[in-house]
């Protein structure tokens, strides 16, 4: 990415994709990663993305909250920032930061230094380029959310492992899902 710049929807949909479901994974077995960037999206042979680098991670069960504030500053949720308890949104944040990333080719709160992002960060002060295809921006914008728990949930963010692009359905649907194009030969990979 580093190279490139920035990716098209076709390439960054996998990515984004393996990442979260990776993710909804761990969170479904009450873990969280608090350091998801695009450093630690491995990509490997054909294109599948893995997660790395589980040095933040931590336990949660269902009425804990974690406190200490760690990741990278251009990923930090605005709780994190604020020195709040914290969930899994925080990994759902950083979510919205990379998929921005990967198809912007720069992180979404950039500012004037380490302040100027905290405040950009703080206030959810997001700009979407009109370069992000439509989907893409609806989904980042459910994504980065200044609530916690209005944030999209991964299982509803990504395209289904089984599917045609459709977004798993959960038990109880908040909002209407959002679908990003996930070429047809990364959907067969990522079932095996």
């Amino acid at each position: 990415m580093q190279r490139q710049g920035r990716l098209r929807e076709q390439e960054a949909a996998p990515i984004f994709v393996g990442v979260a479901s990776a993710l909804d994974h761990l969170h479904q077995r009450g873990l969280l990663h608090r350091d998801v960037k695009a450093e630690n999206v491995l990509l490997c042979t054909g294109g599948v993305a893995k997660l790395a680098d589980f040095g933040w991670c931590a336990e949660l069960s269902d009425r804990d909250a974690r406190k200490t504030f760690c990741g990278t500053l251009d990923y930090l949720s605005p709780e994190m920032l604020r020195g709040e308890e914290h969930n899994h949104a925080v990994d759902i944040w950083a979510m919205g930061v990379l998929l921005y990333e990967m198809l912007a080719g720069h992180t979404p709160f950039a500012g004037r230094g380490m302040s100027g992002s905290m405040s950009r960060i703080s206030s959810v002060d997001l700009k979407i380029p009109e370069a992000v295809p439509a989907a893409a921006r609806d989904l980042i914008g459910r994504l980065l959310v200044g609530d916690p728990g209005s944030r999209l949930p991964l299982a509803e963010a990504g395209c289904d492992r089984a599917g045609a692009g459709t977004p798993r359905r959960r038990r109880r649907p908040r909002r209407a899902p959002t679908e990003l194009r996930c070429p047809a030969r990364v959907r067969r990979r990522q079932v095996g």
